[in-house]
């Protein structure tokens, strides 16, 4: 299931993809490269899949936490001066933002150099639909992020 969506948004968004243990837990999704029978540990901080399009630095990113939460979202982790400026193209754009994404997404610090702009959603026993709504969410991301980051990198860019 989920490696149908993942074809699907690099074949509509044309991005790159990395997977590091992905599978979506007790529903046995499986991700792209893993077949039902490999063996999967899950890592302490979660298991991910990222899309990216010019700068891997700036991704856009599911992370499933454990029994925690499904988060999705832009995460920025690039020099720390093109992590700040993005930051800051993000926070004047907060209205076009929530507007687009609604009141959950959140434009946030992370760790002492790092960025994002995320939701969190709850981590469940993963249906169809849960899988279906987590690939929207993540969709509707790149939709709303993408041409901001590219505007920024128009004029900002260190690559």
């Amino acid at each position: 299931m989920w490696s149908r969506i993942t074809k699907s948004l690099k074949r509509d968004f044309g991005c790159n993809i990395a997977t590091q243990n992905f599978r979506f837990g007790n529903a046995g999704f499986d991700a792209v490269g893993y077949s039902s029978g490999d063996s999967i540990v899950e890592k302490p901080y979660g298991d991910y899949e990222q899309f990216w399009f010019g700068r891997k630095q700036f991704h856009f990113e599911v992370l499933l936490r454990k029994r925690k939460f499904i988060e999705v979202g832009i995460h920025l982790e690039g020099k720390r001066s093109d992590n700040v400026s993005m930051y800051r193209f993000f926070e004047k754009n907060r209205k076009i933002i929530k507007e687009s994404l609604g009141e959950c997404a959140e434009i946030a610090l992370w760790g002492k150099n790092w960025r994002r702009v995320y939701e969190h959603l709850p981590r469940t026993d993963l249906t169809d639909e849960q899988v279906e709504n987590v690939a929207g969410r993540m969709a509707k991301y790149i939709e709303v992020l993408q041409p901001m980051v590219e505007s920024w990198e128009s004029k900002h860019s260190t690559l």
